[in-house]
């Protein structure tokens, strides 16, 4: 239906993108990437098109890509947390992480209850690769604002909890939270957890 508007109206860029977005959700991300190109190249200072665009580069593994996209939109729109987050996400594939932990911040100062962003920036903090940068005294404050927000009820929440108070060396406590996570598992999830837990009494 898409193909048939543009045909008719060839110049249109929001045609374009949606048409993308359809072709995102089809798996066929070349063909969304060439219609996010097409829209920003009518209209330039589009920032859905390059949104989109840039989220298609990081489905694609082309987190530099990317990286430049939420670039671009955080210059059009610097008060977009959600491009903060984004690009802060695909920061963090390319091991920029002091990069990565700034947008992260950013993000959360701009949408204080932004859970995705709390839970990248928590995360990062607890499990980081470059040690200097983990601070586990604040991912426990994160984590305890995001399961405020789940009502303790998500189990991914409940898991960082643990791995935040892992992180502090605390297993005491994250032993506890692991339990409360293992005890909403999944059958699907249920081997991980205990996997987790395990790890958690071994210290």
């Amino acid at each position: 239906d898409y193909s048939a508007a543009l045909d008719i109206r060839k110049e249109n860029p929001v045609l374009y993108s949606q048409r993308a977005v359809a072709y995102k959700l089809q798996g066929k991300l070349a063909e969304a990437i060439k219609d996010y190109d097409k829209a920003i190249q009518l209209v330039d200072k589009d920032i859905s098109a390059w949104m989109g665009r840039g989220f298609v580069k990081f489905q694609m593994d082309n987190f530099q890509g990317a990286v430049d996209d939420f670039s671009k939109v955080i210059e059009m729109a610097p008060q977009s947390a959600v491009a903060f987050n984004n690009r802060g996400f695909n920061l963090q594939q390319l091991k920029e992480f002091k990069r990565a932990a700034a947008d992260y911040q950013r993000a959360i100062e701009l949408a204080p209850g932004y859970v995705l962003a709390l839970q990248n920036r928590a995360w990062l903090l607890t499990t980081c690769e470059q040690t200097d940068l983990r601070d586990p005294v604040e991912a426990i404050e994160l984590a305890k604002k995001i399961n405020e927000i789940s009502e303790y009820k998500d189990i991914s929440d409940l898991t960082l909890m643990g791995a935040a108070f892992a992180s502090a060396g605390d297993f005491e406590t994250a032993v506890g939270w692991q339990e409360k996570a293992l005890a909403i598992a999944t059958p699907e999830q249920k081997a991980i957890a205990e996997k987790v837990l395990a790890l958690y009494h071994a210290k």
